[in-house]
């Protein structure tokens, strides 16, 4: 018998992605195994995939990384990696490989440069930062969609952080996204 394969392709589709999920699962031909591709999203989209027990690939900086689970699983995940790396140039000074032996040559031909210690600080703190602005954000849009205040005023200034938010949010991401290129 055939074996069939859904792949899905996921950015920030938390809202979509429960029908998407149903509507695959109800096809008269039933896919052996389903995939997920995450394109980076932010909104859980993520913890929607393995709640729903689905394979998660994420692509991020042009890096595709195979982790199961959701975002804790991937900060997890990127902690042993660090360690590993961690743990891998003391291994090589214990063995006094040369540098020519050890370097990994670049495709891009560009030169690495790692983050900085207050760059590295910056990039976790970004991380932090980001999903608790975008959940005010959320909350502000909330309220003036569906709880919209009486006065002038407070509309205005819940406006006016709204459009703050945003543009801070957007700020952040881009010097995110700077840093974790370099990472």
């Amino acid at each position: 018998m055939t074996q069939v394969t859904a792949i899905l392709v996921v950015h920030d589709g938390a809202t979509w992605l429960p029908q998407v999920v149903a509507a695959v699962a109800s096809q008269s031909r039933t896919p052996n195994r389903t995939i997920a591709v995450d394109t980076g999203s932010v909104d859980g989209s993520t913890k929607l995939l393995s709640g729903a027990r689905i394979k998660n690939i994420s692509i991020n900086r042009g890096e595709v990384r195979l982790y199961p689970g959701n975002y804790s699983v991937y900060l997890d995940y990127k902690k042993e990696e660090e360690e590993t790396q961690v743990i891998a140039p003391k291994e090589q000074k214990s063995t006094k490989a040369t540098p020519a032996e050890t370097s990994i040559p670049n495709p891009d031909n560009r030169k690495s440069v790692k983050l900085s210690y207050k760059e590295k600080r910056e990039y976790e703190e970004l991380e932090i930062k980001i999903p608790e602005m975008e959940e005010e954000k959320l909350q502000i849009e909330k309220k003036l969609y569906y709880n919209p205040p009486s006065g002038h005023t407070e509309i205005q200034k819940l406006a006016s952080r709204l459009a703050e938010l945003t543009e801070a949010i957007d700020q952040s991401t881009e010097r995110w996204l700077e840093l974790a290129e370099r990472l």
